[in-house]
């Protein structure tokens, strides 16, 4: 199977990037709404097709002004007629894909460059502008879950079609970049597309801690397995008890499947004074509890349906604010942690490590604080979302039209 042909841009017009999704917008996904408003910045047409509307991302600044501008597939006549109850399962199956493969091709031919978060989302595109004569080159970021979890459920040829049908696989890790070329991806189209955080937004402010005081914890993410939450309580209750000298406070920000679970594991540990879950958080309030927390704390573990991260912005989040951080050997996390330079890192769901990390820092400030300084230095190199959203438009630009590259930079160079 052959891709096919890419179109003929206008050079007077701007470049049109439409953002293929699953769903818009999430509040778990905020490297997909920055990235859009950091395109625009840089004077592309951004524009935004997705299958699902959610609430979730509305807690980002931007989340309702894009949420107003996209469009989404569940809004389609075709999918309003499939909620018929009267109509049989197999109408309202055969509307569902036709009012999803109709916004798939509005994008693939509206467009001059379709950029598809997560590989399912790829795929989709792959096998949408299979058979149309023109079509925007199809660009697929990995993140985690996709070359992990859907490998293990649906087989290592599941990307097969997208590998002949697209342009161009954007790996956020080198770990990612290894897997996409041992399943057969052509390594010549391979490019790895760090996720970052805006290094100048969030300023390196470590919270002040006077002797007396409680060490504040912190840890953000979805309520899921591969979060390593359970790991979480229980090396702090192995801490309680081998150390019960030691006064630390322990706040989990999100929310999930596991949230009832883990009410009852803290129960259970009798440390409900100690560890708080504190639902889902907004963008701010996390930059607010970093302001506060003297650790960052996620042992991250590859979950029993196979699914992994990628490299948790949380973490770049909280080394970038001076925050320093206790994690694992997980997926591309050491590529952003150095053990014992810029963090600590444990073995998967070894809480007893996880324990001796989390006392020795808790005991000692002075060592927080050069892991605190390294960490930042870390994310400033290699993390930092404003260099990585300029490297990636020039990357566009001078993959889609080359002589404007050479006449119009980048904007912020």
């Amino acid at each position: 199977m052959s891709a096919p042909t890419g179109k003929a841009h206008d050079a007077r017009a701007p470049l049109r990037i439409a953002f293929l999704l699953a769903r818009f917008p999430e509040l778990s996904q905020t490297f997909v709404l920055d990235q859009i408003v950091a395109l625009e910045e840089q004077g592309f047409e951004v524009r935004i097709f997705a299958v699902h509307a959610s609430e979730s991302g509305l807690r980002h600044p931007v989340g309702r002004t894009l949420l107003d501008r996209a469009r989404f597939a569940d809004r389609h006549i075709l999918s309003r007629l499939a909620q018929l109850r009267f109509l049989p399962s197999g109408m309202r199956e055969t509307a569902l894909r036709i009012a999803r493969q109709r916004l798939r091709r509005r994008a693939a031919a509206e467009s001059d460059l379709l950029l598809c978060h997560f590989g399912p989302t790829g795929l989709s595109a792959a096998r949408t502008v299979r058979g149309m004569k023109e079509a925007a080159p199809i660009w697929t970021v990995f993140h985690g879950y996709d070359l992990s979890q859907s490998l293990k459920e649906q087989g290592e040829d599941l990307y097969r079609p997208l590998f002949e049908a697209g342009d161009r696989f954007l790996p956020i890790s080198h770990l990612w970049a290894e897997k996409l070329a041992r399943l057969g991806c052509p390594a010549d189209r391979i490019q790895i597309l760090r996720m970052g955080v805006d290094c100048d937004e969030i300023g390196f402010a470590p919270a002040n801690w006077s002797p007396g005081d409680p060490v504040r914890i912190l840890s953000v993410g979805r309520l899921v397995e591969k979060k390593g939450a359970e790991y979480s309580i229980r090396a702090l209750a192995r801490v309680a008890r081998s150390s019960p000298d030691l006064d630390w406070r322990f706040d989990i920000g999100g929310d999930g499947p596991l949230e009832q679970p883990l009410r009852e594991l803290i129960a259970a540990t009798g440390l409900q004074d100690r560890i708080s879950l504190l639902g889902p958080l907004s963008s701010g309030q996390v930059r607010e509890r970093l302001r506060e927390a003297h650790l960052f704390l996620l042992p991250s573990v590859v979950a029993a349906d196979g699914d992994m991260e990628g490299i948790p912005v949380s973490l770049m989040e909280a080394m970038a604010a001076g925050v320093p951080v206790v994690s694992t050997f997980h997926s591309g996390i050491p590529e952003l942690v150095e053990h014992e330079v810029s963090g600590l890192l444990a073995p998967e769901r070894d809480e007893d490590v996880l324990a001796r990390h989390l006392e020795s820092l808790i005991r000692d400030p002075d060592h927080r604080q050069s892991l605190a300084r390294a960490a930042r230095l870390k994310v400033e190199k290699a993390f930092d979302q404003k260099r990585i959203n300029r490297e990636f438009g020039d990357r566009i630009r001078a993959a889609l039209d080359p002589g404007r590259q050479a006449a119009q930079p980048a904007q912020g160079r």
